[in-house]
């Protein structure tokens, strides 16, 4: 798979309609997704309690 050079991303959904398009991803997209999230924005579980 050929990966762009880049990307912009623009979310203006609301967390269900975002969650309907994660759903609709492959795991391959999925991993790599989340993989650079986490990547780019370290957060711990503490910080959204």
């Amino acid at each position: 798979m050929t990966m762009p050079a880049k990307v912009e991303l623009t979310i203006s959904a609301s967390p269900e309609q975002l969650a309907e398009a994660i759903d609709k991803l492959t795991e391959a997209e999925k991993t790599t997704l989340f993989r650079v999230l986490i990547e780019r924005f370290p957060f711990h579980l503490s910080d959204f309690e």
